[in-house]
């Protein structure tokens, strides 16, 4: 281990290792490197690890742009080492994450080599979206360390991960990944038993099921089926789940949303060959469940909360369509004008032709000591004010309709109950003129 990685090891998380280095592979890379973990991705294609060291370059670099890093990029890009040794990649790692395709003999293939290189400590995960660890490590010596550590795509932005071990596994092998896990940021699920799948290819296959049928069928388009997600039941699934979204949508809850619509969904599956009515006593025990979580005297209050997360999103939506999420400054000028608080005439005095990144955030409190590196970043006041702190400077009030430039290499803190549109400009230089009121 270099010098460097030995200071590192010091001041960061455990140590693990990512097999494989495709787009899974470089997701929990970077999911782990922003956990602060030191990481090695290992692969034995040279090229696709040097692809891969500027796919994770430029995630990380996203994940800054919008505030969700919570470090300068470059220092959670030099936690991940890349390597063709898989044996001195394994040596001192605590964790590994197997990420290589959804290929049986492959992974029994990895697997057996992992338990022999691996020390017997190491807990060895797989991303495997089907495959239960019974398929690929029954038969190894070190199998009771074996288990299925399956990630929603992108892990980096999408934290479920569902830990399914097998019949054999450890339970100290099971606690252990689930600690490492949460540490990383992960939601994890825990599954009680092997089965094809597991939970998430079980219900996202469910829909994807239905979707064929109903394009097939002549019942709707392709993008028909992708907006009815996407502008309804989708959106609602970004905060609440499916029995949730039962339980708040009919007043009374879970049992009376069974009860009206049951018998509805009932016909439904049977049309399609699957006759799983919702028994009298399932109904009873997802209704305890459901109870449990949310006493149906709180069930207006939640309600009130789900309407207002959604609110919030489709809020968040408006000023930033799915095409702008990256954009040119003379749009983005656009883009914070459609805002009616806003006041401001653009002065560009140079064609940019970068791209910028552009957040919209709502702050009630003080926001952390932050400082631009290699960029100016802008803010455009919205809604509220907030004092804003640059360097040793005197404290600036921001009001509606003002833009506060941070020059690059400075450091700045900010408090108040603001809206703001922050936009992260490489192509800015220092002496532009940016806005005026």
């Amino acid at each position: 281990m270099s010098a460097r990685r030995t200071a590192e090891k010091r001041e960061s998380g455990p140590s693990v290792v990512v097999i494989g280095a495709g787009s899974i592979g470089v997701g929990w890379a970077v999911a782990f490197a922003r956990a602060r973990f030191l990481v090695t991705v290992f692969d034995v294609d040279h090229l696709r690890l040097e692809a891969a060291r500027r796919e994770l370059r430029a995630k990380v670099d996203e994940l800054a742009r919008f505030d969700l890093l919570g470090e300068d990029a470059t220092a959670a890009a030099k936690r991940v080492a890349t390597t063709q040794d898989l044996a001195a990649a394994v040596r001192t790692s605590a964790y590994v994450q197997e990420c290589a395709p959804e290929d049986l003999a492959l992974k029994q293939e990895l697997f057996s080599r992992l338990d022999r290189e691996a020390p017997p400590e190491t807990v060895l995960a797989s991303s495997a979206s089907t495959m239960p660890a019974s398929t690929f490590a029954a038969d190894l010596p070190g199998r009771g360390r074996c288990l299925v550590a399956h990630p929603a795509n992108p892990p980096y932005l999408l934290p479920a991960v569902e830990l399914v071990p097998a019949p054999f596994t450890r339970p100290q092998a099971v606690a252990y990944a689930s600690d490492l896990l949460e540490r990383a940021g992960m939601s994890v699920v825990h599954v009680q038993a092997e089965l094809e799948g597991f939970v998430l290819n079980r219900l996202q296959g469910a829909l994807l099921r239905e979707a064929y049928c109903l394009v097939r069928d002549g019942v709707a388009t392709v993008d028909d089926v992708d907006r009815v997600v996407r502008d309804g039941v989708g959106r609602r699934w970004s905060v609440i789940g499916p029995f949730e979204t039962a339980d708040l949508n009919t007043r009374g809850g879970i049992e009376a949303h069974a009860a009206r619509l049951g018998p509805a969904y009932e016909r439904m599956g049977a049309e399609r060959g699957q006759h799983d009515p919702w028994t009298a006593d399932l109904v009873r025990r997802v209704t305890a469940e459901r109870r449990r979580l949310l006493p149906l005297e709180r069930w207006d209050q939640r309600v009130a909360w789900r309407d207002r997360m959604l609110m919030a999103l489709e809020r968040a939506r408006r000023p930033l369509s799915p095409e702008a999420g990256i954009v040119r400054h003379e749009e983005a000028a656009e883009i914070a004008a459609a805002d009616d608080a806003l006041a401001m005439r653009p002065l560009v005095t140079a064609a940019h032709e970068a791209g910028m990144s552009v957040t919209w955030v709502e702050l009630a409190g003080r926001h952390r000591r932050l400082r631009t590196e290699r960029s100016t970043r802008v803010y455009y006041i919205l809604r509220g004010s907030a004092t804003f702190v640059l360097g040793d400077a005197p404290g600036l009030e921001a009001r509606e309709g003002d833009a506060v430039v941070v020059p690059r290499a400075t450091s700045y803190e900010f408090e108040g109950e603001v809206t703001y549109l922050v936009l992260n400009a490489p192509a800015f230089v220092e002496g532009d003129d940016i806005y005026e009121r």
